[in-house]
């Protein structure tokens, strides 16, 4: 079944591929003056990278990718660990008090950062500490190695992007050359050689630059929460003074 799918969608993928080839060659559409949208030029540009995308088998990422964009912000994990660092005191204190079940009923796991969960979970499940240090670093490099997969995607595309624009560039060309006698085609064609170029370049550094930005800047917030967490574990496993975590370090 799974080689049936991936067969469907690498098919799906030289379909896409052809047919932004084919609207690139044979849409003819006039730009009027001012006007800067040449849909043959886009549909060649986004349909090509849709297409290599799926012919690599990278429908799942591409999913992954969006739901990623959708359901998480820099901003937002950064004011999570803001909000849990001058806390770290705090909750140390109320463990040695009154165990993990304490720590589960104060911390609201919706506005932490998703170390916070499995870490506090598996205390109250009395599972060995170095048992919930090994689990919180192996997820932590599953996340790490899921959101590399995602960077690297858009950024192979970001560099993808100018060069499927010369793509057009070159048809564009090819169709000038071809069609020179008729002064009705050589804005058409000039366009498509022009403006695929033009677009291949904004896809690449205005779309997709910042998309790779935000990624990276996820993934490092990311492995902060969770070694946030560990140093916070490496505290109460050894039984260290709480004094060690500073709630000045929130400000930096």
């Amino acid at each position: 079944m799974i080689r049936l799918l991936s067969g469907v969608t690498r098919l799906l993928g030289f379909g896409m591929v052809a047919l932004g080839l084919y609207l690139g060659l044979n849409w003819e559409l006039k730009l009027t003056k001012g006007d800067w949208v040449h849909w043959p030029s886009i549909a060649l540009i986004g349909l090509i990278l849709i297409g290599l995308v799926l012919i690599s088998h990278q429908l799942s990422k591409l999913y992954g990718l969006m739901l990623t964009l959708i359901q998480e912000s820099p901003s937002g994990l950064e004011k999570q660990l803001r909000a849990v660092q001058p806390r770290l005191r705090e909750l140390g204190e109320l463990f040695y008090r009154s165990g993990a079940s304490a720590l589960a009923r104060e911390l609201n796991f919706k506005s932490i950062p998703a170390a916070w969960g499995p870490l506090v979970l598996q205390l109250e499940a009395q599972v060995p500490f170095e048992d919930v240090r090994m689990l919180l670093q192996q997820e932590a490099r599953e996340k790490d190695d899921r959101l590399g997969d995602l960077i690297h995607m858009v950024a192979s595309l970001t560099s993808l992007a100018p060069s499927v624009g010369m793509v057009g560039t070159v048809l564009g060309l090819v169709k000038l050359l071809g069609d020179l006698q008729d002064l009705s085609a050589l804005g058409p064609n000039m366009a498509l050689a022009l403006l695929s170029t033009f677009y291949g370049l904004v896809a690449g550094v205005v779309m997709l630059s910042p998309i790779v930005s935000r990624l990276e800047s996820l993934r490092n917030l990311q492995t902060r929460g969770y070694e946030q967490a560990l140093f916070w574990l490496h505290l109460i496993e050894n039984r260290k003074p709480l004094l060690y975590v500073d709630p000045r370090e929130s400000s930096a």
